[in-house]
């Protein structure tokens, strides 16, 4: 059987999305500090917030703004990990999920 792992030659990281808010929020607070982790990459559509939440904590954060409902974002997230290949000691995936389709009424309502 192959091995296609990439062996991980960067930094210690938690990546987080949805960082911003929600759930994503609360776990970038509760990692927080912790030294296990060399950088926090955290990513999430409101850049604005991402900058807010970066002045928030004391951890050295990466902040990433993507929209990852586009798949260009996603292309954009790829590239990133496979260039930098960092040690992802944790992954927090909070980002919410869009649907696109049509919406149908039930007969009652």
């Amino acid at each position: 059987m192959e091995n296609n792992t990439v062996p991980a030659t960067g930094k210690r990281i938690a990546l987080i999305t949805g960082a911003s808010s929600g759930m994503g929020r609360e776990f970038v607070l509760a990692l927080n500090g912790q030294e296990k982790f060399d950088e926090l990459w955290l990513v999430a559509r409101r850049r604005e917030r991402l900058e807010a939440l970066q002045n928030q904590v004391r951890a050295t954060v990466r902040a990433i703004p993507l929209d990852l409902g586009l798949p260009s974002s996603l292309e954009r997230l790829k590239a990133l990990l496979a260039e930098e290949k960092p040690d992802i000691r944790v992954l927090v995936n909070a980002s919410g999920f869009r649907a696109f389709r049509r919406f149908y009424r039930s007969a009652a309502g």
